[in-house]
């Protein structure tokens, strides 16, 4: 034990905590983040509100809608009446 070595390391100055955070995640991650995170906001910059549509198809197809009754006239229909 003729040399006096220290139990502890030197403590590392703060630009080289910060090299050691930048290199902690693999270049392959950061790219792969980086391209989700542009897709994604792409997407939220290109979505619009969609209205629903009513198309009528089916059997209704080739008929008159103007024709059907509203619904405030079937409420004044009494159940009973033949």
């Amino acid at each position: 034990m003729a040399q006096s070595t220290s139990r502890f390391r030197l403590p590392k100055t703060a630009s080289e905590e910060e090299i050691c955070c930048l290199r902690a995640v693999p270049k392959s991650t950061k790219y792969k983040n980086k391209w989700s995170a542009k897709i994604l906001e792409e997407w939220q910059r290109e979505r619009t509100v969609k209205v629903p549509v009513l198309d009528v198809t089916g059997i209704f197809k080739d008929y008159d809608v103007a024709k059907v009754q509203s619904l405030a006239d079937v409420s004044l229909i009494n159940e009973y009446a033949d």
